[in-house]
């Protein structure tokens, strides 16, 4: 059949019932039909990926708070995060009685929309405490009587608190050992890491 359909459009052409083009429209029409099916069906699997993918994202701060209280209980509290090479890392609080706070890492996706990347599903002390994260440490203060935060390493660096809860992130200097105070008003240790 090929061959007697391309016999009789090479003999259109001679004896000029058609032109070239129209006659290599025709035999590569087949292609071109199978080529825009393909090519919806990859569009088609690529919007519907990426709708699934925003499904799943997280939308903002109380995004955040609803996923930590659907994976850690009802009485979290979102108390501030801290962002560093595409990652925010927030915490959550929990137990006034005694204060304890929850990280969770989640990857930043843009336009305020999240992922989770890492929950650790381990509690610190909310009143002061940190977590190694990329190559240095976030930090998450709620004690008020807490005013500076000094970290001795290589170097000394005091960084001021000025407000609560306090989030920062601190990158690491290559020190050896690595000690964080958590000071008063006075430069009183309150506690330390």
């Amino acid at each position: 059949m090929w061959y007697d359909s391309r016999f009789k459009t090479h003999k259109d052409i001679r004896e000029g019932r058609t032109d070239r083009i129209t006659a290599f429209m025709e035999i590569i029409k087949p292609a071109l039909i199978i080529m825009a099916i393909l090519l919806l069906i990859a569009v088609g699997a690529a919007v519907t990926i990426n709708i699934i993918e925003n499904a799943s994202l997280i939308h903002g701060e109380e995004g955040m708070l609803d996923y930590a209280r659907s994976m850690h209980g009802e009485g979290l509290e979102f108390r501030g995060s801290v962002s560093d090479g595409g990652e925010t890392i927030a915490f959550f609080s929990f137990d006034p009685s005694n204060p304890t706070c929850m990280p969770i890492v989640f990857t930043n996706k843009g336009n305020d929309n999240y992922k989770v990347s890492d929950d650790f599903n381990r509690s610190l002390s909310a009143d002061a405490c940190h977590c190694l994260w990329h190559n240095g440490f976030a930090i998450h203060v709620e004690n008020p009587e807490i005013t500076a935060i000094t970290i001795v390493s290589r170097e000394s660096t005091t960084i001021p608190v000025t407000g609560y809860p306090f989030n920062t992130y601190w990158p690491f200097d290559g020190g050896s050992s690595t000690h964080i105070f958590y000071l008063d008003k006075d430069g009183n240790i309150v506690t330390q890491d």
